[in-house]
């Protein structure tokens, strides 16, 4: 496995090289699991009979046909649930608090290296602790709902035994102990799908939302989901950004316009951005400046065509035109970032390339950080997430395989090598800068100097969310196949908590909680401190200065 950390600044360095491919290795039952006290679904440390151990844990890195879970339940509210793991298989029916034993109707069998052991056999007994209600209740997505803890025997039909001890838990039941709170898309009114959430101040905005006029409106929500307005927007709404005074700036693409709401949602300000004769199209966010004005970037129509090339273009604090800029060679724009001295910074997702621009949108550098390779019939994306202002005035950004840090003028300062990075890097109060990684590694923590701090598994690939005053690190990440792991790490690099969540995009609002949402559906869990005052503590830059996920 290549070796994560810096890397020769000045040096000439490939955007794609597979020899620094980290690979998805398999998890062995024999050793303690890099996910162990994750909230994975199923944590237990076997004692077999020679009393050695195993570690069944459901791995993101082993979701075989063979390892997916199964379940039914009929309205009598009685329950079935198995799933294989690395090394085993883990059944429950009938499960619910207290005592599992030959005497009881609920069964548990847990297999270990092809032999069963069961709950029904004398002398087993198994003790059952659960920490929440949820006997009969089933979501949706994931089958009967549990939460429990057990600890004790299982015997097999040769009458040797095993101990067990571990947590048995789901989506929801792990939620819970969050004190989730949803917010279900109305059924009336022509609402479509939800396309994105926004922690704007001290409210969260669901949308903008599809309605079946071929209008686009959002939900402004309270804090608790209990109280939701649903307010119009322009024809087209595609993103949404938010001021630091609580409003938001929304893009469209059917008359390149960029558009201010109030807090409220009331229209503030309306300008078309671009001239031309072809039209544009754009699904990144806005970048919506703390004097007001906004800017926005797009790809041509046609790639990588210089006589329609991709644009930069802004407005004034009241909604006037400042400028437009081409932005060629770069293909297909990120969402812009401005720096501290007002410099907008552009990254390509096709191309190498990163530009920066003046306020009046003469360009300032030019940098091309890393060698693309031959092209090929296919164009390789080379970032796939905006840059993030770094603490000492300048950025930080994902490309290739690395994360470099650049200073204001665009120098590179440099290079930590960090694979498969695809999430927005974070910047502490303290100049710690988070990345993640794909595959095995996960979350990431880099001095300011790029050197490795420390490294978490999270999942097999990964968002960070957030940043909070205590400094925790918030990220979600995916590999098990229909669900993923919502996580708390401390700045040490140790687990503050996680939970299972089937909803993949997160936003940390002001006050320090979590809401996530997926088509038809917003979810809120509790933070434990408010949101971080850093150089870059959420994606987009923070609960004030965010854009929709």
């Amino acid at each position: 496995m290549p070796t994560l950390g810096p890397r020769c600044a000045e040096c000439e360095t490939a955007c794609v090289d597979e020899t620094v491919i980290i690979p998805e290795e398999q998890e062995t039952c024999t050793e303690p699991s890099r996910f162990a006290g994750l909230g994975v679904r199923f944590d237990f440390v076997v004692t077999m009979p020679d009393d050695s151990l195993r570690y069944l844990v459901d791995s993101p890195f082993d979701y075989s046909s063979d390892n997916y879970p199964s379940w039914s339940y009929d309205s009598l509210g009685n329950r079935w649930y198995s799933q294989g793991l690395t090394c085993g298989k883990v059944s429950l029916s009938g499960i619910g608090p207290g005592t599992a034993d030959p005497d009881s109707t609920g069964l548990m069998e847990v297999t270990v290296d092809g032999i069963a052991y069961r709950s029904d056999i004398a002398p087993a007994s198994v003790t059952l602790e659960s920490g929440q209600v949820t006997r009969g209740l089933t979501d949706e997505d994931i089958g009967p709902i549990f939460d429990v803890l057990a600890a004790g025997t299982l015997v097999a039909a040769t009458g040797e035994s095993i101990r067990i001890d571990g947590h048995m838990r789901n989506v929801t039941a792990a939620l819970g102990e969050r004190g989730l709170t949803s917010f279900t898309r109305p059924a009336e009114n022509g609402v479509l799908d939800f396309k994105g959430i926004l922690a704007s101040g001290d409210s969260v905005v669901a949308g903008p939302v599809s309605l079946n006029a071929g209008t686009t409106g959002a939900f402004v929500l309270d804090g608790e989901l209990a109280s939701a307005a649903q307010v119009p927007l322009a024809d087209h709404v595609l993103k949404l950004a938010a001021f630091p005074d609580g409003g938001w700036l929304g893009t469209g693409n059917l008359d390149n316009f960029l558009i201010a709401f109030e807090p409220s949602g009331a229209e503030r300000w309306r300008t078309a951005v671009f001239d031309g004769d072809w039209l544009f199209t754009t699904y990144e966010t806005p970048l919506a400046r703390s004097d007001g004005s906004g800017c926005l970037a797009v790809g041509g129509p046609s790639f990588a065509d210089p006589a329609q090339p991709a644009m930069l273009a802004c407005s004034d604090a009241l909604g006037g035109f400042a400028f437009q800029s081409q932005i060629y060679p770069i293909i297909d724009p990120l969402s812009p970032t401005e720096l501290e001295d007002g410099t907008v910074v552009m990254i390509d997702s096709r191309s190498p390339e990163i530009r920066g621009y003046a306020p009046d949108g003469s360009e300032r550098f030019a940098q091309t950080p890393c060698t693309a390779p031959p092209s090929g019939s296919q164009t390789p994306y080379f970032s796939q997430a905006p840059v993030a202002r770094n603490a000492d005035g300048g950025f930080v950004a994902s490309v290739g395989h690395d994360v470099v840090a650049f200073a204001a003028d665009g120098t590179i300062r440099w290079r930590s090598l960090v694979p498969q990075n695809r999430s927005e890097p974070l910047v502490a109060a303290d100049g710690t800068i988070y990345a993640v990684s794909g595959g095995v590694v996960g979350l990431v923590a880099l001095t300011p100097e790029g050197e490795v701090k420390w490294t978490r598994s999270i999942g097999s690939s990964g968002q960070l969310i957030g940043l909070a005053e205590d400094g925790t690190i918030y990220a979600v990440a995916w590999g098990w196949s229909d669900y993923g792991l919502l996580s708390a790490v401390r700045a040490d690099g140790s687990v503050a908590w996680s939970a299972q969540t089937v909803t993949g995009n997160w936003v940390l609002a002001e006050n320090g909680d979590l809401y996530g949402y997926k088509t038809d559906l917003v979810e809120h869990v509790r933070g434990d401190s408010p949101a971080a005052d850093a150089p870059w503590p959420a994606p987009r830059g923070g609960p004030r200065r965010a854009g929709t996920r």
